[in-house]
């Protein structure tokens, strides 16, 4: 019954994991693979699973990349402030922001174009 499913995955074996557990469980039920939008979250170079090896093995873009920034998301939880509007400039609120507007479809701004130009990124399965 849903329009999209967004799986929330970090890119460590156990996550990984369970989200090919569920991929499989998906498509064995014959949901449309098109509909599944995977999102890498706690994501840094350091990561030894990489994103650009579940495209690969899924054959499918990442829809969205979650900067890993602790300390950045502790405070904003413990100040019960989502972090998008207590830091909205930490690249962990950007990427948080920029997959609900790309999920909700909704236009990217030019400062977001520049953002992005900086270094940070999410990449729009919509294009």
């Amino acid at each position: 019954m849903s329009d999209d499913v967004l799986f929330l995955v970090s890119p460590e074996v156990v996550s990984v994991s369970r989200f090919v557990s569920a991929w499989n469980f998906l498509v064995k039920r014959k949901f449309p693979v098109e509909r599944i939008k995977l999102v890498v979250n706690k994501n840094r170079k350091e990561s030894i699973v990489k994103p650009e090896e579940l495209e690969e093995q899924f054959e499918k873009r990442i829809f969205g990349k979650i900067t890993f920034d602790p300390p950045t998301c502790i405070d904003a939880l413990n100040e019960g402030v989502p972090v998008v509007e207590r830091t909205p400039k930490e690249a962990v609120a950007i990427d948080i922001s920029r997959a609900i507007r790309q999920l909700l479809c909704l236009p990217v701004s030019e400062k977001d174009s520049r953002i992005e130009k900086q270094g940070f990124s999410l990449w729009n399965i919509f294009g």
